[in-house]
């Protein structure tokens, strides 16, 4: 029995239903994350990790599987852009996302494909016009070409939009370049190494795996919408937005947040970007910490984070465990970011006092939860701090 095997976790693979529409340009596209189920593994997994983070929800993963060769050539073909789901033996989820980039092992070679975030087969260039009518020659305004798109790569991952900025070119030196661009970057890159003399080993296969946040990071623009809207408004909205309709407000958890914030986005900045600037932001009257991420069936949470002391971690627990408030061990892979942690036997008897947990140094709020099988559980801490958060609101983040 693997040492993953003994933990009860369960890593079960799908192949996703891409669905791409084809009457209109740019193209749409529809991704169901559970297609075609691909099977479950526990005893071929030789290693696996995962992160949570407070800001990003399911971060990455990575795990590794010995496997034949005819299934590594198969993995090869198909393992970009697969749904992984990890569970535990009771088949609650612990971590989802999709498979960003593949480690290949076998003999003397080393190969890697990917990461698919990467690609980019919706392209558009943006340029200041280059007028050569005139000595010397002068750059003018801000100009888009249409978008170049590459339906062989949007069939087979959905559709990955990229803004190139190529600075001063006249439309038909703008065109070419995107057009190479995205010739070049439509499907994943590939490198591979050869190591003569070093002797055949395991086939082993990695799997490097991103949270469904990182497709939040596609060019969002309003362009003709003024004024200002509600801060919680904007982050569904960004998420409607989004291509391969991955996300839907109906399906998330947004706490109402009416701090207004400008409506209009022209620069061509991506969504997740976005919404992680928002999330600085807090509110307009208590200026409480929020936190979003993305969670299982793609759910999107976000939420103020509150005065609740979630998990507790003693000094000189010989087993060093996370528990509950009332004692109850906590699994690490079941241990969440974007909680409250505290350690009773530091400090013991001391009160916390009017400010809760934010001002306690017995207390930690989970910024990050990096869980490594068999039982390993790494937990980094943060704190809010308003003046920043202020400073956002008033966009003076910078000082």
């Amino acid at each position: 029995m693997s040492e993953f095997e003994t933990t009860g976790l369960s890593i079960t693979l799908f192949k996703p239903t891409i669905t791409v529409n084809t009457a209109t340009t740019p193209y749409s596209a529809t991704w169901i994350p559970e297609g075609a189920y691909l099977g479950s593994y526990t005893a071929e997994v030789t290693s696996y990790q995962h992160t949570i983070q407070a800001v990003g929800g399911y971060e990455s993963a990575t795990f590794t599987l010995v496997c034949s060769l005819s299934d590594l050539e198969n993995w090869v073909q198909q393992g970009l852009g697969l749904h992984v789901r990890v569970a535990d033996a009771a088949n609650i989820v612990v971590w989802e996302g999709f498979v960003d980039s593949l480690a290949v092992s076998v003999g003397s070679m080393a190969l890697s494909l990917g990461p698919l975030t990467e690609i980019g087969n919706q392209v558009t260039a943006i340029y200041a016009l280059e007028d050569t009518s005139v000595r010397p020659p002068t750059s003018g305004v801000r100009t888009r070409t249409a978008t170049q798109e590459h339906l062989i790569s949007e069939t087979k991952y959905g559709l990955f939009p990229k803004v190139l900025a190529i600075g001063a070119a006249t439309a038909a030196e703008a065109a070419y370049v995107r057009d190479l661009w995205c010739l070049e970057n439509a499907l994943p890159t590939t490198t591979k190494q050869i190591a003569m003399g070093m002797g055949a080993g395991e086939i082993l296969l990695t799997f490097k795996c991103s949270g469904y946040y990182a497709l939040l990071n596609y060019p969002y623009n309003q362009l003709p919408n003024t004024g200002t809207i509600n801060l919680s408004t904007k982050i569904g909205a960004i998420l409607t937005a989004a291509p391969n309709a991955l996300f839907s407000v109906a399906n998330s958890s947004i706490n109402a947040n009416a701090l207004q914030v400008p409506a209009y986005e022209g620069d061509d900045q991506e969504g997740w970007s976005i919404i992680k600037d928002l999330v600085t932001h807090g509110d307009a009257s208590s200026l409480y910490r929020y936190t979003c991420g993305v969670y299982a069936d793609r759910r999107v949470v976000y939420t103020v984070v509150d005065w609740i002391i979630t998990y507790h971690s003693r000094l000189f627990d010989p087993l060093q465990q996370v528990m509950d408030v009332n004692g109850n061990v906590i699994q690490p892979w079941a241990t969440l970011a974007g909680k409250w942690l505290f350690t009773p036997d530091f400090m013991a008897g001391m009160d916390l006092g009017t400010n809760g947990p934010w001002g306690d140094i017995r207390c930690m709020f989970l910024e990050s939860v990096t869980y490594t099988s068999p039982y390993s559980i790494q937990l980094q801490g943060g704190r809010a701090d308003r003046v920043t958060q202020k400073l956002n609101q008033l966009g003076l983040g910078g000082i």
